[in-house]
C-alpha cells in the first residue's frame, strides 16, 4: 500500500511538471486584478511589466493571428490570444527573431497601440496598416489575418499576390 502511494505521488508530480513546462508562449505575468488602480499579489514582479501586460489585455483584440509569407520562403507570424491562457508570440523568419511570452506581449502592446483599424475598416486599408505598423514589405505572396475584436466580432483578412 505504501509503495503504491509513492508511485502515485511520483506519477502525479511528473505529470504536473510536464504540464507546467508545456507552452512557452504563455504569458507568465498576466494582468493582476485591479483595485483602485493598484495591482495586488504581484510584489515580486516588475511594475512596468505588469502595466505593459495590463495594457495589452485591454487592447481592442481578444485574438490577433497574422501570417505573411514571402517568395523567399520566409514568413512573419504573430499569435496573440487572451481567450483562455494569455499567449503571445512573434516569429520573424525575415530577421531571424522569435519572441515569446511576456517579451512578445510587451512588443505587441506597442504595435497594437499604433493600429487604428476597426471592424468596419476596408480589407485593403487593414492590410496596408498592418504591414506598415509591423514594418513588413508589401511584396508578400500571401497575407492572412484573423482578428477577434473586443466586442466579439470576428474578421478575416486574406490576400494572395
Amino acid at each position: 500500500m505504501k509503495k503504491s502511494l509513492q508511485v502515485l505521488f511520483v506519477s502525479f508530480a511528473a505529470l504536473f511538471m510536464l504540464a507546467a513546462c508545456g507552452n512557452k508562449n504563455v504569458v507568465d505575468n498576466p494582468p493582476a486584478e485591479e483595485k483602485g488602480g493598484q495591482t495586488s499579489g504581484q510584489s515580486n514582479v516588475d511594475q512596468g511589466q505588469i502595466q505593459d501586460t495590463e495594457l495589452a489585455s485591454k487592447a481592442k483584440f481578444k485574438e490577433f493571428e497574422l501570417n505573411v509569407e514571402y517568395a523567399n520562403d520566409k514568413e512573419f507570424s504573430v499569435d496573440f490570444d487572451t481567450l483562455g491562457d494569455m499567449e503571445a508570440s512573434i516569429e520573424d523568419e525575415i530577421n531571424g527573431k522569435n519572441i515569446y511570452g511576456d517579451d512578445a506581449m510587451v512588443q505587441l502592446n506597442t504595435k497594437f497601440d499604433q493600429l487604428t483599424f476597426t471592424k468596419d475598416t476596408s480589407d485593403n486599408e487593414v492590410i496596408k496598416e498592418v504591414l506598415q505598423v509591423f514594418n513588413l514589405d508589401e511584396k508578400y505572396q500571401d497575407f492572412e489575418l484573423d482578428v477577434h475584436f473586443d466586442d466579439g466580432t470576428k474578421k478575416e483578412y486574406k490576400n494572395k499576390k
